[in-house]
């Protein structure tokens, strides 16, 4: 095999997207259609290509199933037989729903399910189009805001008093119970409303907002989520979610089952290589109440950092997750040595070569590679910013 396998990449065009922001950290044309997603990896959904021996691209999914062990190595192939992570440049123009993802056990059953039920798997109807968990980190390239985590019950309560709805029904009980039991049962119950009781809610917040001002950050936000997505009961997110700003080169990661939302930010992500969403609101997708209240996780607390481990030019983010980690390498000029494993290599600034004992390539701005586990340590050097994905077991 090549040491190195250079990577094409597919653009997911969603509405939330921006119309620039990736086009401009990497180098590349300036599209018409909002670019939302950059996808490293080998997902069937929606692979990159991989230029191979013969210099012919070809689908990075297929191309692996034909040397499964020569590119994952031995470790990696008996645990999975696929690629076991994804990683993603994230533009976020706009907001993107509110969702949580299941975990293993969840998503095998949720598929097995489904599959028997005969639910095609690009439906819009379908909750679980793989049978794989989805935990992910997110690193910021620009600050990121992100609602993560529910607030404490009593949190909840005032937030939703303070723009008029004190007596909204799912808030019946809240705080009378352990705070687990408390935040299921309001969640239960804000899912559930009808859609003209929901939006109901959010009209009077809105209206209580514009005659007084919002008094916070938080208030602001709901304005601003109504101006894209209406009365949707999304809207009230910041009130019983906890609203967060990463600075650029802050990290953080979110596991299976707890509730969140990237709002705004460019973003590099890495996750275990799956689809599964489940949403909750601000969206016009499919929502599966019942679905989603399965998966959530009732925990209450404010969103901690993921730190990174720095090792020379390497900064390291180790995540819960065996299927990931995510490294940023800084090249100021100095050699930068780099351990094997299959790996994703993206540069985002600066030019650089990768040196395999006596073999060099080039990269610069926008180039992204795979490299396969025989490969092992090998060299970096130049003036760059690259991001390297990894599997997280050792």
């Amino acid at each position: 095999m090549r040491k190195l396998y250079p990577l094409r990449n597919p653009i997911r065009e969603y509405a939330w997207g921006s119309r620039t922001a990736i086009a401009e950290l990497l180098g590349g044309p300036v599209g018409g259609a909002p670019q939302a997603e950059m996808w490293l990896g080998a997902h069937p959904s929606a692979p990159s290509e991989v230029r191979d021996e013969t210099n012919a691209w070809r689908p990075l999914d297929l191309w692996i199933a034909e040397r499964r062990q020569e590119v994952l190595g031995p470790r990696v192939a008996d645990r999975w037989h696929h690629l076991p992570f994804l990683l993603k440049v994230l533009a976020a123009a706009k907001p993107l729903s509110i969702q949580a993802h299941p975990d293993a056990d969840q998503a095998r059953r949720g598929y097995v399910a489904e599959e028997a039920a005969g639910i095609p798997r690009d439906s819009g109807e379908r909750n679980y189009p793989d049978n794989r968990h989805k935990p992910e980190l997110i690193y910021a390239l620009t600050h990121f805001t992100v609602l993560r985590g529910f607030r404490s019950p009593a949190d909840i309560r005032a937030r939703f008093a303070a723009v008029g709805l004190e007596d909204v029904p799912c808030l019946e009980g809240l705080g009378s119970k352990s705070p687990e039991a408390s935040l299921e049962t309001f969640f239960h119950r804000f899912l559930v409303a009808s859609e003209a009781e929901a939006s109901g809610w959010v009209r009077r917040a809105l209206a209580t907002i514009e005659r007084r001002g919002a008094e916070d950050e938080t208030e602001a936000w709901l304005p601003r989520l109504a101006e894209e997505h209406g009365f949707d009961r999304g809207v009230l997110g910041p009130s019983f979610l906890h609203l967060d700003q990463l600075a650029p080169g802050e990290a953080l990661y979110t596991g299976a089952g707890v509730l969140h939302a990237y709002l705004d930010g460019l973003g590099i992500e890495v996750m275990a290589s799956s689809d599964n969403v489940l949403r909750g609101g601000l969206t016009v997708k499919h929502v599966d109440p019942s679905e989603l209240a399965k998966v959530v996780h009732y925990e209450c607390g404010a969103p901690e950092r993921t730190e990174g481990t720095l090792r020379g030019a390497e900064l390291r983010f180790e995540t819960p997750a065996d299927e990931f980690r995510l490294s940023r390498i800084e090249l100021k000029g100095d050699d930068a040595q780099v351990e094997g494993g299959v790996q994703v290599l993206l540069c985002t600034t600066g030019e650089g070569e990768i040196r395999f004992g006596g073999e060099v390539e080039r990269f610069r701005r926008g180039d992204s590679f795979l490299i396969p586990h025989g490969v092992g340590a090998y060299g970096l050097t130049g003036k760059a910013t690259l991001f390297r994905a990894a599997v997280g077991i050792a």
